[in-house]
This record gives structure tokens, sequence and C-alpha cells, in this order.
């Protein structure tokens, strides 16, 4: 079954906005006794948070997920990508997905590939403050995520907070953005490229061409789980890799410098 969707009364002629809640800092509170994050904001409440967004899109919220990014598998990646595909499918016009920041590149990636071509944009987004914080950037990006979410784009993007101003955030392709800093909110970088763009206020300017949108989704959700990544480093032995391999099909290795490992 589909989780609920849930949406307020629509006014004719604005965007339909689809926004998914996976869970994350973006949707959770802090406990101040010990530190934890903990998952507390639905999809409703996080789409509802932001004042006047629901003036300015016909939103629908599902809360497909409720976990930490670090605890999502390949087979969350085919689920997100079946429900962005069903939104598109029911007329929504981009999809906001809500996320946790530590494995958001590797979701943003894998949907990159699994969904090849889109209708519209889909975007993630995330904070690293949780909503609960006076210095949550949670609002902020949301807001963002939204206008990139109903721009001209037909590919899967990135967008969190970027620059010195809290009124501008970044936009990343998804197959090039990278988690760089722990805490810091603008922590996103586009590696081995340029950000394609940056929304500030409302306002979407794109630096880099990307793909427009319009046409059919298409999804291909076929992802092999047996893989394994080893980081290459000064002294690794052969035996390393060969275990890694055991009851695996494949095996990344992380290289030094374009990719070097040692010859031994």
């Amino acid at each position: 079954r589909d989780p609920p969707v849930k949406a307020i009364p629509r006014t004719e002629g604005l965007p339909e906005l689809a926004i998914i809640g996976t869970g994350g800092t973006i949707a959770s509170y802090v406990d101040y006794r010990t530190g934890a994050v903990h998952p507390a904001l639905t999809a409703e409440e996080l789409a509802f948070s932001v004042p006047g967004l629901a003036d300015m899109y016909n939103l629908r919220a599902e809360a497909l997920l409720s976990v930490h990014s670090e605890d999502l598998q390949p087979r969350h990646w085919a689920e997100i990508a079946r429900a962005v595909k069903r939104h598109f499918d029911e007329g929504a016009d981009g999809v906001v997905i809500g996320h946790g920041t530590d494995t958001m590149g590797f979701t943003a990636a894998a949907l990159a590939f699994m969904l090849p071509e889109l209708a519209g944009p889909v975007v993630l987004v995330g904070s690293q403050r949780s909503s609960d914080r006076p210095s949550s950037d949670a609002v902020e990006n949301l807001r963002d995520a939204c206008a990139v979410a109903t721009s001209d784009a037909g590919e899967v993007l990135v967008v969190m907070h970027g620059g010195h101003s809290d009124e501008t955030g970044t936009i990343h392709r998804a197959t090039r953005v990278r988690k760089l800093h722990t805490s810091n909110r603008s922590a996103f970088r586009s590696v081995n490229a340029e950000p394609v763009g940056t929304v500030t206020a409302g306002e979407v300017s794109w630096s880099e061409p990307v793909r427009p949108r319009g046409g059919t989704t298409v999804l291909d959700y076929r992802v092999e789980g047996a893989v394994a990544m080893v980081l290459a480093y000064p002294g690794i032995e052969p035996d390393i890799l060969e275990a890694a391999l055991q009851d695996r099909r494949g095996l990344v290795i992380a290289g030094t410098g374009l990719g070097h490992i040692t010859m031994r």
C-alpha cells in the first residue's frame, strides 16, 4: 500500500507540488539532555511549516519514511523513486524530498540514475540544524527547494544553504554534490563541477545548463546492493580488497588523487 498523502484545498492555477518526507534533521528535534536527534515532524507538518507556502503551491505531503539517512538502504532509494514517478503520473509539477544530510548525496545520485527522464524537477533538501533550534536552516532551505521544484528544470537536484547570505540557496546537480562539513550550514559543495544555480527570495537563477522539464517520467529502479566500497590508503594490503569482495558482486575503490592505488 502507498503511504497516505495529505493535501489541502486546491487553488486553481497554482503549481502542483508534492513533498515526500523521509526523515532526517529537517524533520527532527534535539533532545538537549542527551544531544540525540529524534524524528518529530511528519511530512505534513514539514510542508506547512513555512509561512505562506500553501498560498504559493497546491501542496500534497506524503510521509514515505521516517528514518535517519544513515539507516537508508538501496531498497529505500527504489521506494523513493517509485513515489516520485507516482506523483508525476498523478499530475505533480515538481517533487521535493526532505532528507537527512549525511547520505543525501548518495540518494541524490541514485535517483538521478533511477529516474533518467523526468517530467519536472526532483529536489532533495535537508537542514544542518533541527527545526526546533532558533538557528535552524530548515525553513529557508525548504522554501528554496520548493521554488526550484517548480522551475523549468527536469532533473534531480539538491538545494541547500550556500554563500554568506541567509537569503541564498545553492542548487547542485545530483551526481556532483557532496557534504563536506559536519555542521556548517553551507556544508554542501559541487565536486569537480560548479553549482548549476542559486535561488534568492524565491527567484531561481541558472548558471549552468540543466535538462528542461517535460515529457514522461521514466523509472528504472534496479539496484545491485551486493557492492562494497574501500578507501585506498598508503600501505593497504591486497587481503583487504579480497575480503571486501567476499560474497559481493562488485567493488568500488575510492583511490587517492585521480584514483590511484598501490601496485603491490
